[in-house]
């Protein structure tokens, strides 16, 4: 993240060290870098897609005010926010992906 740089705090963007903590956003950091991988090798363009179509957008959605971060305060609240309340899908809901 050293060349993620933005406001922090409360009128910026949210952030916890404990990133890898979060399952969303240890989820989101994974995919862009697998995708980051992929990318790269394709050349200087789909660098540039990376950064517009992947990168930046969810970067801004994982460090908004109301994103994973947003009940995290290093001083009062180092814990993680609660998760959502989840009921189990019904089986055969997703599809497998093994054929």
């Amino acid at each position: 993240m050293p060349r993620y740089l933005r406001k922090y705090g409360p009128s910026g963007r949210a952030w916890a060290p404990n990133w890898y903590e979060y399952p969303e956003v240890y989820s989101v950091i994974t995919a862009l870098w697998e995708t980051w991988e992929q990318m790269r090798w394709d050349g200087p363009q789909q660098i540039l897609v990376f950064y517009r179509d992947y990168f930046y957008p969810l970067m801004d959605r994982l460090t908004a005010q109301d994103g994973p971060f947003h009940a995290y305060d290093k001083v009062m609240h180092p814990q993680l926010p609660e998760m959502f309340p989840v009921a189990e899908a019904p089986e055969g809901y997703f599809r497998s992906s093994v054929q």
